[in-house]
């Protein structure tokens, strides 16, 4: 009987070890899974930022164009004002010029 309680226990022992053994592996296993499926989270969460930032850059290069555009557009309207505006000074000027004269 002491001899059935010794293979028993031993029994036990190994049984325990393979389990701890067993334990450790799939712990070191879950470890490295969680590790890769974060790696992979994080590459795909930087190239969805640089995607968003890329296409703010170009809206806003968009818009900036936009603003210059409009900003020459409206140059030009202004320059014209101010030349038809010289235009009609300087024909006025000529008139008292030649009406001083004369």
């Amino acid at each position: 009987m002491a001899k059935e309680t010794v293979e028993s226990i031993c029994s036990a022992e190994q049984t325990a070890e393979q389990v701890e053994k067993d334990a450790a592996a799939e712990s070191e296993k879950i470890i490295a899974e969680a590790q890769n499926r974060a790696k992979e989270m994080y590459e795909k969460m930087v190239g969805q930022a640089k995607q968003a930032a890329a296409s703010d850059l170009d809206a806003a290069k968009h818009r900036g164009d936009d603003l210059i555009a409009d900003a020459l557009q409206q140059a030009g309207k202004e320059a014209e004002i101010l030349k038809k505006s010289a235009e009609g000074k300087e024909q006025e000027a000529i008139r008292s010029i030649l009406a001083d004269i004369f």
